[in-house]
């Protein structure tokens, strides 16, 4: 995803999630931009970054490069990376905070407080970190200028207290084609083959209840439908028996989809 779309795109989007750049931070326009990614998405390759920023990939690890050497952000590489085949990850210190302080209309204090213990943030937090900004990038390839994705670090803003209380891995906004419907809402969950059954069951069923809620009507839009991301067919076979079951007990009408993460970022756009 662009870190500047929402700029581009000229209209408010649910969240306002940046302030103007600001002078005399030391920093260029483009190193702001991948500092505000890395504290939308916690922690970040070249790749993905590249990807985001519209540069190659060379460019995109000089950026980051360049961020590291000047203490903003720190890199993890573990000399099992190199045998698996794995990027260095980058993800942001504590000594980035004035600047998100400066150039973020809404950050989150437990999101500041979270940068002192980033270095020791566990594998899979960071993997997951990784999955969510590449479809974040994925599905901006797909949908354009029509998509707005919001992550969870931005969810915790005050006027979207409205918002489930365990908050979705992001919030997509699509505008209509034609702009004869009203925009489409959907609230993005990812789960991978460590995340254990009850923790499946629990975030479904938080859905259900939260639409039950009322909480989401203050919107004045349509309830959202629920992309259900999963790593694999064994999560998505798991996914879809809980759906059936709390789905029966709850009665719900909300628009689950399961849909393989693989299948997500290798969909194409339409041609026109």
């Amino acid at each position: 995803m662009d870190v500047e779309h929402n700029k581009r795109k000229g209209k408010k989007s649910m969240t306002q999630q940046h302030k103007p750049a600001q002078s005399g931070t030391g920093i260029t326009t483009r190193q702001q931009a991948v500092v505000q990614a890395l504290y939308q998405f916690r922690f970040v390759t070249a790749k993905e970054m590249s990807d985001a920023t519209n540069v190659q990939p060379e460019t995109a690890r000089q950026l980051l490069e360049r961020l590291r050497r000047t203490g903003l952000v720190a890199r993890r590489f573990e000399p099992s990376y190199k045998l698996a085949g794995r990027s260095a990850e980058y993800y942001l210190t504590p000594a980035a905070i004035p600047l998100l302080r400066r150039n973020i209309a809404y950050v989150s204090e437990s999101e500041l407080k979270q940068l002192y213990r980033r270095a020791e943030a566990s594998e899979r937090f960071a993997q997951r970190s990784i999955i969510v900004f590449r479809l974040a990038n994925a599905l901006e390839r797909l949908y354009g200028e029509r998509l707005d994705f919001v992550p969870k670090a931005l969810l915790t803003a005050p006027d979207l207290d409205y918002l489930p209380p365990s908050l979705p891995e992001g919030l997509i906004t699509i505008e209509d084609e034609d702009k004869q419907r009203p925009d489409q809402h959907i609230f993005v969950e990812y789960f991978d083959e460590a995340i254990a059954i009850g923790i499946q069951a629990r975030q479904i069923v938080t859905y259900m209840q939260y639409q039950e809620t009322g909480e989401w009507e203050r919107t004045g839009f349509a309830f959202p439908s629920v992309w259900l991301i999963c790593e694999s067919e064994k999560v998505a076979q798991q996914i879809e028996k809980r759906l059936q079951y709390y789905g029966q007990e709850y009665g719900s009408g909300i628009e689950f989809r399961i849909r393989l993460l693989e299948d997500v970022l290798q969909e194409k756009p339409k041609p026109t």
